[in-house]
């Protein structure tokens, strides 16, 4: 048998660990590619000191323009809540305390609240700049009952806030439901009594023309928009 040539057998090996070496790089390449992509798609994967630092920066947004949250609108409509004027800031600060003492034994669930409404005086169902609305009555009552945190007041996506239709300046309605999350003494949830002394409270705090006919707490998926004849 012929001897083969050693130069030729070291050049047969570093050809082979220069592929070996390319298919790993791009193998890498391709699994660096795809945990980006990965992140881009779970929240989870990013990191957590960059994105709280990044929230930190980020200004707070104000709130909705055609919530009573807004100072303009309150103002506009003759509406005082005590605690969110400017010019009290002792009586807000102590509001404030008495809330994170109070909610020491609470937990924040999903509801559908079942409404009838007269329209006359409002301009429509849904939220809108410089007019007063069934919506942001009803937000009204719900955070005067302590239902809804203060830094979430006026930011309906925080409390997932849906209704299952918008009505029209002076359209009446005897079956509106709407769904959002609520905050109530956990013992409260335990007891169908418990709910309803709950319902009581919020139609004690809304006007004469809107009324709470029911409210049943639902799973946390539920959306008053696409699933209104589930309650």
């Amino acid at each position: 048998t012929a001897n083969k040539d050693p130069s030729s057998q070291i050049n047969s090996e570093d050809g082979n660990k220069r592929s070996a070496g390319q298919g790993n790089d791009q193998t890498a390449n391709k699994r660096s590619k795809m945990s980006k992509k990965d992140a881009g798609r779970n929240h989870t994967w990013r990191d957590f000191d960059e994105e709280d630092k990044n929230n930190e920066n980020r200004a707070e947004k104000p709130p909705h323009p055609g919530s009573f949250a807004n100072h303009e609108l309150r103002k506009k409509f003759n509406v005082v809540i005590e605690g969110l004027e400017e010019d009290s800031e002792k009586t807000a600060a102590s509001s404030l305390r008495d809330t994170e003492n109070s909610k020491k034994d609470t937990s924040k669930k999903k509801v559908a609240l079942l409404l009838g409404f007269l329209g006359t005086n409002y301009g429509g169902f849904q939220v809108n700049p410089d007019q007063r609305t069934l919506q942001a009555e009803i937000e009204l009552a719900i955070f005067r009952c302590g239902m809804i945190a203060k830094s979430n007041f006026g930011h309906p996506h925080k409390y997932s806030w849906s209704s299952s239709a918008r009505t029209d300046k002076g359209v009446h309605a005897c079956a509106q439901v709407c769904s959002l999350k609520v905050e109530l003494p956990d013992a409260e949830w335990e007891t169908d009594d418990g709910i309803e002394q709950a319902r009581q409270r919020i139609e004690a705090k809304l006007p004469s023309d809107i009324r709470v006919l029911d409210m049943v707490r639902t799973t946390r998926n539920f959306c008053a928009k696409t699933q209104r004849d589930r309650v």
